[in-house]
């Protein structure tokens, strides 16, 4: 994990923005969030498993979110971010079950920066 600013596209909604800046409207596309990266790098495209190792996937989020309460504590952030290969038509069905993971577990989709979806989530 670790804190990153992340540019908020000029396309996002005024309302989606508003609730990600604590209700303020405002004109600036800088959002403070924590990353939460290299979640699904070691999984194979082949199969997303519901587990990696003995960890299931939920068991990861749920870690990392306890210890983002911690530093939240310490340093307000309002956001977690995960980012993700796009799932394209030719991709395995195994990105788009991943995606749908992410989703299930409460992230959603804010934009894409190049190949990456970018899903938050507000803590």
């Amino acid at each position: 994990m670790s804190f990153k600013v992340l540019s908020v596209s000029d396309e996002i909604s005024k309302s989606r923005k508003k609730k990600l800046f604590n209700g303020i409207v405002t004109d600036e596309n800088s959002l403070y969030v924590i990353l939460i990266g290299q979640l699904a790098k070691h999984i194979d495209d082949a199969c997303v498993p519901a587990s990696v190792g003995n960890t299931t996937m939920e068991e990861l989020l749920d870690t990392a979110f306890e210890i983002i309460e911690e530093v939240n504590q310490k340093i307000v952030c309002r956001c977690v971010l995960l980012e993700c290969r796009e799932a394209s038509d030719d991709t395995e069905d195994s990105r788009h079950k991943l995606h749908q993971k992410y989703k299930e577990y409460g992230f959603y989709p804010l934009q894409k920066d190049g190949d990456l979806v970018q899903y938050i989530m507000m803590v």
